[in-house]
């Protein structure tokens, strides 16, 4: 089955229409939380992109839950589906989920 990165997911669905490209980013925010609510620790170390400007990688420390958001030590909020890596292990997902 093919699996692909957020960075993947991210650039395979750029180009679609708005309305398409945000039904694709909603189910794969759906997956990607459910994975993470059941394999995260507070204190793993995240790499993703920033919920504040849609563009930049950055590395979070997981404290806890807010809603649907992850929330950082530092008090960033990010979105399940921009998770590029958890305590260095790159996350992959089904290409269909997406």
């Amino acid at each position: 089955m093919l699996e692909e990165t957020f960075r993947e997911f991210d650039a395979r669905t750029r180009p679609l229409h708005p309305e398409e490209r945000m039904a694709k980013l909603r189910a794969r925010n759906a997956v990607a939380e459910k994975f993470l609510r059941t394999n995260l620790k507070a204190g793993d170390r995240l790499r993703a992109t920033k919920a504040e400007c849609s563009s930049r990688e950055a590395s979070f420390t997981f404290s806890g839950w807010d809603g649907g958001w992850i929330m950082s030590k530092s008090g960033c909020s990010i979105a399940p589906l921009s998770v590029y890596s958890v305590n260095g292990k790159v996350l992959r997902f089904p290409v269909e989920i997406a």
